[in-house]
């Protein structure tokens, strides 16, 4: 084969390669597509009269991951069976990263009208989506009142890792409780810290910062005006490269 011969024949190799992986593509999301309108037609029509029926139904919108099968979980936190509820919040917790899910989840456990199930369930599913932007309710349930939640929430901030929290674990620490218990109707500033909640917002302080020694507010004050500005910008890159994979599986299915 001579010189401009192979060249063509590269030339023309080179371009069938995009073509093909462009076709494959496609050909993936017609399967996904198919996947997911088969998912909700076989929701739709599954029978949801006793509990059994019930888990059943939800767990056919969870074989993958798709902004449709979310709508549709999302859509159940308003049904009157607390089954569906729950069994929808537990599923909604595996959009990590996904604002979509956390806002839902946020107005769930915010709807609940203090019912410490559905809230520890909420919690708990915040702590899986790890969205940042999630901080600001689970700390207000740092100190709820309800042992089960506060306890929820503590574990959801050492799971989410934000930065945000840190300040406001260290002043559980302080036992100066800045929220104030939510079911005691305060509003904040008075003592709602105790030795549960203490050691509980160590160990949240542990999980974000990877600081693995247990300290005293003062200490852990004094540590986090030295290297804050290190691990917050750890924390920034791993939350950044946490949401970019979470795109890229959500889109693969």
């Amino acid at each position: 084969m001579t010189r401009p011969l192979a060249a063509l024949a590269a030339a023309l190799l080179l371009a069938a390669v995009p073509a093909a992986a462009r076709a494959a593509d496609s050909e993936a999301k017609k399967a996904k597509d198919q996947a997911v309108q088969t998912a909700l037609e076989e929701f739709r029509k599954a029978p949801k009269v006793s509990d059994d029926e019930k888990a059943a139904a939800v767990k056919i919108l969870t074989r993958q991951k798709d902004p449709r099968l979310l709508n549709a979980l999302i859509s159940l936190l308003a049904d009157p069976s607390p089954l569906m509820r729950g069994d929808a919040i537990k599923a909604i917790g595996a959009y990590e990263k996904n604002p979509v899910a956390s806002q839902a989840l946020v107005n769930a456990i915010k709807t609940a009208h203090k019912e410490p199930v559905v809230e520890v369930a909420g919690l708990k599913a915040l702590g899986q989506v790890k969205d940042w932007g999630t901080a600001p309710t689970v700390i207000d349930y740092f100190n709820d009142g309800e042992p089960g939640v506060e306890k929820t929430a503590f574990g959801a901030a050492g799971e989410i890792k934000s930065p945000e929290f840190v300040d406001e674990l260290i002043d559980v620490l302080r036992d100066t409780g800045r929220r104030g218990a939510r079911r005691a109707g305060g509003g904040g500033g008075g003592k709602g810290g105790n030795r549960r909640n203490r050691a509980e917002a160590q160990q949240a302080l542990q999980e974000i910062t990877g600081e693995s020694k247990a300290a005293s507010a003062e200490e852990w004050e004094n540590w986090w005006k030295i290297y804050g500005a290190r691990v917050t910008e750890k924390l920034k890159k791993e939350d950044q490269e946490a949401r970019e994979r979470a795109k890229r599986e959500e889109a693969g299915g």
